[in-house]
């Protein structure tokens, strides 16, 4: 009777716990291995003894067979994940992790040395930051200001916002502090990292570019043919390396947190930046969970386009600007609402009676956006 008893419950366990084990599959392949060992040395036993009445051994079979694939493939893909970045980027992984490489002499044992310690730094139990923890770092090519904060959710949220034209990464620290303290945002997430970084291009002592501009020929094209055709034409010089290096620091994060895609990525930028990120979101194989364009602008029409229509449907997109902007004047981000729109992207729309900026309440409205996802 004891015996029909424990069978039962393993049973049960097994059916109660079917449509959770995938989900701790994605998150933690170490302690499913662990899950599944121990409850096959108890199956095991069960076998040892030739128990004509356990009738349930050939589902545990096939169970254990699709576990074991599962693990396996989910190991690949992992070194598969990490074989795709430089030697310089693994190493910085394991820097972060405060791990050393010294005994580390091929790439493959710096990969070997980063799913070791995978399973430890999701383990890990670390003091909450309830207030925003600042930092900076170096993320493949690119210096960057990072600003993480704990909350009381189950994910992580990760948000890249890029400067504009001439300033730097210290530009909007604030504005991201604003989006990653809203409380509605705090209750979703676990974590909140924003990450500020550099362009890579000097334009002068704390003055930086993703890629150069002539302003005063803009401004005679925004004269003579109008904002609507501002930046009408090819790529703007440069700007293709600049989303390289963009696309580049994404992969990085994505790799350390053991991301399976882009979702828990929101990308966004102010004026070039704003222009850089959509154009990085456009090229991205995966789509980030939202795209965030603070007084940007339309660039390379032929390109987005075709971009675009790849796209269709898919995009979830916030896009702010002030009606008085007198550097990307209104029309450009008129005609960049209608792209957005002729690609059925999910968007939401705000201008406000102001200049070329991002004002608290933009802000606001952009940290819900985030949190309505």
């Amino acid at each position: 009777y004891q015996r029909r008893v424990r069978e039962s419950k393993i049973c049960n366990s097994i059916k109660l716990k079917k449509p959770l084990i995938n989900k701790i599959l994605i998150t933690n392949q170490f302690f499913l291995n662990s899950i599944i060992s121990s409850s096959f040395l108890i199956i095991n036993y069960f076998n040892s003894k030739n128990l004509s009445n356990f009738t349930f051994t050939k589902n545990y079979q096939i169970l254990n067979t699709r576990f074991l694939k599962t693990i396996n493939k989910m190991s690949s893909d992992r070194v598969l994940q990490l074989n795709g970045l430089s030697i310089k980027a693994l190493k910085d992984i394991l820097k972060q992790r405060a791990v050393s490489d010294a005994d580390c002499i091929e790439k493959q044992d710096i990969i070997q040395r980063i799913i070791q310690t995978d399973n430890q730094i999701q383990n890990q139990t670390k003091p909450k930051n309830l207030k925003p923890v600042l930092s900076k770092r170096t993320i493949g090519s690119l210096n960057c200001n990072i600003a993480e904060i704990d909350g009381s959710g189950s994910e992580n949220l990760i948000i890249i916002i890029s400067h504009g034209f001439g300033a730097n990464c210290d530009d909007l620290v604030s504005a991201g502090l604003v989006v990653i303290e809203d409380q509605a945002l705090k209750s979703k997430y676990a974590k909140l990292t924003a990450i500020f970084p550099q362009a890579p291009l000097t334009l002068a002592t704390g003055s930086y570019a993703w890629w150069p501009l002539d302003l005063q020929q803009l401004f005679m094209q925004i004269m003579m043919q109008g904002p609507e055709n501002l930046f009408n034409g090819p790529p703007p010089t440069g700007s293709n390396e600049a989303r390289e290096k963009l696309l580049q620091l994404i992969e990085i994060v994505k790799v350390e947190n053991n991301f399976s895609n882009y979702s828990n990525f929101i990308i966004g930028g102010f004026s070039q930046g704003a222009m850089l990120a959509t154009d990085t979101v456009l090229h991205m194989n995966q789509n980030p969970g939202a795209l965030l364009v603070f007084s940007g602008a339309a660039i390379s029409p032929q390109e987005w386009s075709n971009l675009g229509n790849q796209k269709r449907g898919q995009l979830k997109v916030f896009q702010s600007h002030g009606t008085q902007d007198p550097i990307l004047p209104y029309a450009c981000a008129e005609k960049l609402k209608r792209y957005f729109e002729s690609i059925q992207a999910k968007l939401e729309f705000v201008n406000f009676a102001g200049p070329h900026s991002i004002p608290p309440n933009i802000l606001q409205k952009a940290a819900n956006f985030i949190a309505n996802l």
